[in-house]
């Protein structure tokens, strides 16, 4: 849409899929260093959900972070646990 606002977001080298996130919940991925593959804008409307992103400092990456599942999503991961124990 002409007008609308967009925001500058620094991809990933991969493409991270969110199954991962949701079976893994802390997933690390390191972010692209390259300028004209690693930034590109979005409009606002394309974000609808906050991600929690730290910089992983243990790693020996520079550019080397994690993602972190949202608190929301956190009791169907720990469900899945107790069914899967449940039917053990």
């Amino acid at each position: 849409m002409e007008g609308e606002v967009e925001a500058v977001v620094q991809c990933s080298v991969d493409s991270l899929e969110w199954s991962r996130v949701e079976e893994e919940i802390v997933v690390h991925f390191r972010l692209c260093n390259d300028f004209e593959r690693s930034y590109m804008t979005v409009p606002i409307s394309a974000l609808t959900h906050p991600l929690c992103v730290v910089p992983d400092y243990g790693g020996d990456d520079e550019y080397g972070y994690m993602v972190v599942l949202p608190r929301r999503n956190w009791s169907q991961y720990f469900s899945s646990f107790i069914v899967a124990f449940h039917d053990s």
